[in-house]
């Protein structure tokens, strides 16, 4: 008779925090919930609001957003740090504009609703404003830094976060969720028409 093996068995993984602003691509992470909001669309035409979320790491070192529902519209809940944002275009200040298309660098996805959402979000939250005398550009208007300071002091609620194994190590990678983009329309099959006999006797 064959020896029993002596090998131990490995105990399954674990989900594990987010450290330092990295998340594990392979399990859900836990975040606080620090807050919930809506707000407007930006563009003139769109129809509705938007839903977003204040989140926090557990160890409560930093803070993201991220949109959690479009009325009548797809959209990504792709998690983006706070930090990167304001290193986008927290320096700013209010004497100098900006486009809604310079945000579209803090995001992983490619959707060209990412960035108008994303405006939107801080237009609620009062860290941006419209510029003056234009309707496509926008100024800052608030402290990111002090912003994130009140965030970190709210209670908030843990929750998971289901986040999808694409192989990348930052949070802004891991959590773009495969349900972010518009499905292309397969357009219809048209049959051809028979090709008429041009034959002579």
């Amino acid at each position: 008779m064959s020896k029993p093996s002596s090998q131990k068995k490995s105990p399954p993984a674990q989900p594990t925090p987010v450290q330092g602003g990295h998340a594990n691509p392979d399990a859900s992470q836990t975040f606080f919930l620090l807050k919930s909001g809506t707000a407007t669309k930006i563009a003139k035409q769109a129809d509705g609001g938007i839903g977003y979320q204040v989140l926090s790491d557990v160890e409560r070192s930093n803070v993201y957003v991220r949109i959690t529902f479009n009325d009548g519209g797809y959209f990504s809940r792709e998690l983006v740090g706070v930090e990167k944002i304001s290193q986008c275009v927290g320096h700013l200040g209010k004497s100098t504009s900006f486009a809604t298309k310079l945000l579209r660098s803090v995001f992983v996805g490619k959707s060209t609703c990412n960035a108008g959402f994303l405006v939107a979000l801080l237009k609620a939250e009062a860290l941006i404003g419209p510029a003056l005398g234009t309707e496509t550009q926008h100024v800052v208007v608030g402290d990111f830094a002090a912003w994130q300071k009140s965030m970190l002091a709210e209670p908030g609620e843990s929750i998971e976060v289901d986040i999808a194994p694409t192989g990348k190590s930052s949070v802004e990678s891991v959590l773009d969720t495969a349900n972010s983009e518009q499905p292309s329309t397969p357009k219809p099959a048209t049959a051809k028409p028979p090709k008429a006999d041009v034959s002579t006797t």
